[in-house]
């Protein structure tokens, strides 16, 4: 599988909620820098499996919407729209954010991530 092909995988298949599957992708030296509407963080290997549970755990159902993915060398870019159910409202799938990130890959696992979020 190339580095495209895996992060389409990762988003279109709803592997972004399965703990294993994040943690296989991730290398242990993961660093996600994130800019967000409330911020600026920096996040660990640890961290991004606790956002990856609490995603899970938060909500009961979400899809991501894929707009714009490509590749080179070593780099893919994504930009998508998530949206997801309450456990509140089950029945309604609301957007929640639309994010653009780089992923940087070594040796077919995930090494650093630059991410940009606004709430939707």
């Amino acid at each position: 599988m190339t580095n495209v092909e895996i992060i389409k995988d990762f988003y279109a298949s709803d592997n972004y909620r399965d703990l294993s599957y994040v943690d296989n992708l991730m290398d242990d030296s993961i660093s996600l820098e994130w800019n967000s509407s409330v911020g600026q963080f920096t996040y660990n290997k640890a961290d991004v499996m606790k956002l990856s549970k609490e995603l899970f755990e938060n909500y009961t159902d979400s899809k991501i919407e894929i707009l714009n993915l490509f590749g080179e060398s070593n780099s893919v870019a994504v930009h998508y729209n998530y949206f997801a159910s309450t456990i509140e409202n089950p029945s309604e799938m609301v957007l929640i954010t639309k994010i653009m990130v780089i992923w940087e890959f070594k040796n077919g696992k995930i090494i650093k991530g630059h991410q940009i979020s606004v709430l939707g």
